[in-house]
């Protein structure tokens, strides 16, 4: 069932902008996407932070497209960052730049996610990877069943995900305990058929 079925996948990535001397992120995500434009067109974005910039696949058949396609974007942005004395970096966040230091993109949805969420929004200091699957026409009933039984498989996985996204040993130039860091207790809103995952991430050092 699955074979017949005309899967797509696209991927998106964040990547940090760095200034090579001081190794801090830097604002500077027009001028690349100014240069950018001309090679990638609107595979190139602003995301919320200026120190950061998204690229965006094409819509691929396979993984081998889609790998060619993320090392193609890859290499162009950061030859594009080279140009203009800049780096790139992939991270899911910075271990030294501060959130309070960042310079945010103008637009009509960044100022109403800071309008509404104000320093929640402006404290997710965070560089993510996204990864798209397209289960074909949903007016057909294969693809519409076969996405929510991946999305069930998917789901058990959740409880792992969710506890190991929010960890990270290095805030703000300084390495961190576990318990110090600012964070949920997942265990008080987990429902019971995966608290036991929980406890067992929980107790890992």
């Amino acid at each position: 069932m699955l074979y017949d079925i005309p899967l797509t996948i696209g991927i998106e990535e964040e990547y940090q902008i760095i200034d090579p001397q001081t190794r801090e992120l830097t604002s500077y995500v027009q001028q690349l996407i100014d240069s950018g434009r001309v090679i990638l067109g609107n595979q190139l974005k602003p995301e919320f932070m200026q120190s950061q910039i998204e690229v965006g696949s094409k819509v691929c058949a396979n993984i081998q497209e889609a790998r060619a396609e993320i090392i193609h974007l890859r290499r162009t942005v950061a030859d594009l960052a080279r140009q203009h004395g800049r780096v790139i970096a992939a991270a899911g966040t910075h271990p030294f730049s501060r959130w309070q230091d960042q310079n945010f993109s103008a637009g009509e949805r960044y100022d109403d996610l800071q309008s509404t969420m104000q320093d929640a929004v402006r404290r997710l200091l965070i560089f993510g990877m996204h990864v798209h699957i397209g289960f074909g026409d949903f007016n057909d009933r294969a693809p519409r069943e076969m996405s929510i039984t991946v999305l069930n498989q998917l789901r058990y996985f959740l409880p792992h995900i969710l506890a190991l996204s929010h960890l990270f040993p290095f805030l703000a130039r300084a390495q961190h305990r576990h318990e110090e860091l600012p964070q949920p207790d997942l265990r008080e809103h987990a429902p019971l058929w995966h608290r036991a995952h929980l406890q067992k991430l929980f107790r890992i050092r």
